[in-house]
């Protein structure tokens, strides 16, 4: 099939004549409808993150597809509206609507207005159709901005009781509730608008998902820079208590203080950069001995990593070292790899995952570079940002 789609493309001569490009732009148009439809499918698998260990299907055909950030986030996020548009998506196949329309649609919808716009599919697209590209985008708008009003009407906030904060477990994590006085929302604004930044372009998260990613990294921050303890960057977030065994092997479990338990392949990963303290118990839990906290990585040399690596070394990805952990590439805990430059990589806390799975390996070589062998033995290379850096 590709064979004879390669051969086509490479005999194709198109010539210099307004209604032969005008044709190619068409059928072009066509085969996106097609990838876009091929996207979705392998989106669904998964496979993405299962086989190729990218963050996201954004990430994937931006390392594997060779887009530019922009274009693999519209690919992506129309592949995934689509899916729930099956009028569109078909009008798109058999070129009753372009790329251009779907893009109009696309770019007007958010999660609250989509199933609107799906329970009126019938009629909307056929009338999309109708009209050419720019006179969609204006129905487009116009029909969001109704959408909204639709969606908002009659539902007016009841007034605010006194200050308070709620923080609940529940089975999958936890509930924050809050109710916050005029200084403390307007903080709360700021710091959450800080901390969130400018939305990346490969950044498939919604809002609310971005405002709790910022709001734990606020948390954490406060928590490696607070001021009761004097060592560098104290990081004292959650205690895990896990057996010998277990920490060395990967297998089996621990917990957390209050008893949830944890696998002890994520507790390996966060023993990665932690600090451990020895632990003697009885059958029963008596603890009969409690040993000196031990710094994995100091702090001094946390900063020298970052200075070398100045983000997450995972092939293709982007995020800056203020949100990555220090990685032992021989790991201390089963292998007694040396804590030093040149057995740490900085990784993000998803790529940190990603290399503690089974199958996954990492190398770290003299020069910095870093290879990655996925579980189906493809190797892929990072290369240090500034080979200077070395020195540190």
């Amino acid at each position: 099939m590709f064979e004879a789609l390669a051969t086509t493309v490479i005999d194709l001569d198109i010539p210099v004549d307004g209604d032969a490009l005008e044709t190619a732009l068409f059928w072009r148009d066509r085969f996106e409808a097609k990838l876009v439809e091929a996207v979705c499918r392998f989106d669904d698998t998964n496979e993405w993150d299962t086989a190729e260990g990218c963050a996201s299907m954004t990430a994937w055909l931006r390392v594997r597809g060779r887009m530019t950030n922009s274009d693999a986030q519209r690919m992506a996020t129309t592949a995934r509206r689509l899916r729930h548009l099956p009028v569109l998506r078909a009008a798109w196949l058999s070129g009753e609507v372009s790329g251009g329309h779907v893009a109009a649609v696309v770019a007007n919808l958010n999660d609250r207005t989509a199933p609107l716009f799906q329970a009126r599919e019938d009629d909307l697209v056929p009338m999309l159709a109708g009209l050419d590209v720019t006179e969609a985008v204006v129905a487009m708008k116009s029909w969001a901005a109704h959408a909204k009003e639709t969606l908002d009407d009659g539902h007016e906030g009841e007034p605010d009781p006194d200050r308070s904060a709620h923080l609940s477990p529940t089975l999958k994590g936890g509930r924050l509730d809050a109710n916050l006085e005029p200084e403390a929302f307007h903080a709360a604004q700021a710091a959450l608008r800080l901390a969130m930044g400018r939305r990346g372009e490969d950044d498939e998260r919604t809002p609310a998902q971005r405002r709790h990613d910022a709001l734990a990294e606020i948390f954490t921050n406060f928590l490696d820079h607070q001021h009761d303890h004097k060592a560098g960057r104290h990081r004292p977030h959650v205690n895990i208590t896990i057996g010998l065994e277990e920490l060395t092997s990967g297998r089996g479990q621990g917990c957390f203080d209050d008893g949830t338990p944890i696998t002890a392949q994520a507790a390996r990963r966060l023993a990665c950069d932690a600090n451990i303290h020895r632990v003697i118990t009885k059958a029963d839990g008596t603890v009969l001995d409690y040993g000196r906290s031990t710094r994995t990585i100091p702090a001094p040399l946390f900063q020298a990593l970052c200075i070398r690596d100045r983000g997450c070394r995972f092939p293709g990805c982007d995020r800056p070292a203020h949100r990555t952990d220090g990685h032992h590439v021989a790991e201390w805990i089963a292998h007694r790899g040396p804590t030093n430059l040149r057995n740490l990589v900085l990784l993000c806390r998803y790529h940190h995952g990603v290399v503690h799975r089974p199958g996954w390996t990492i190398e770290l070589q003299p020069d910095a570079t870093v290879i990655i062998t996925t579980p189906d033995g493809r190797k892929r290379r990072s290369q240090p940002v500034d080979r200077r850096a070395l020195a540190a």
